[in-house]
């Protein structure tokens, strides 16, 4: 919720954090690539370490050696023709990288399940919910000044909130919990 919201609002973010209107305007492309990439690397947190703990650690090892060979080279073309957002779009690439790889490899090798089914159930639900309450929020306040961000901001995470939390029922994430009355007496 919050790197969705950073990457949606990231001028809103910059101009309430520094009290600068120029910092948003430079800085906000370059935060909302980072907030971006930052989902996608809570994403993928899990299935990397579901992948260690269950002893692939080769398969981490392959993509942090595929994905650095990579970015460094593409470091070095767009960061002294793009600067910051340049850096920032090449770390975004590498967690687009790593969120793909690492669904597939912990479905085929640990879960024995279909990728698609665990991406929709893990994470495909919430994505959705974000983007459609934020970026509603969002698409509400491109036309307004900083106080409509602020409340679109606001209003789109508490709506957030509310449907992720919808989603995570209807999905049974978190299954009632069955007393037998009586029990233990």
């Amino acid at each position: 919720g919050i790197a969705l919201a950073v990457t949606l609002f990231a001028g809103e973010v910059l101009r309430i954090w520094t009290g600068s209107e120029a910092v948003a305007r430079a800085g906000a492309p370059a935060l909302s690539l980072l907030g971006a990439a930052s989902l996608l690397a809570g994403a993928w947190n899990a299935p990397h370490t579901l992948l260690v703990a269950c002893g692939h650690t080769r398969v981490p090892l392959l993509f942090n050696a595929i994905c650095l060979a990579g970015a460094v080279p593409a470091w070095l073309v767009l960061i002294p023709r793009f600067g910051i957002v340049g850096a920032s779009a090449v770390w975004l690439g590498a967690n687009v990288v790593f969120f793909f790889a690492y669904m597939v490899a912990a479905h085929r090798r640990v879960l024995a399940e279909s990728t698609w089914t665990g991406v929709r159930r893990d994470f495909l639900g919430y994505f959705v919910a974000g983007m459609l309450t934020l970026g509603v929020g969002r698409a509400l306040t491109w036309t307004r000044g900083t106080w409509a961000g602020c409340l679109g901001l606001a209003l789109g995470g508490l709506a957030y909130a509310a449907v992720a939390w919808a989603v995570a029922r209807r999905l049974d994430v978190f299954p009632a919990r069955r007393v037998a009355v009586g029990a233990g007496r």
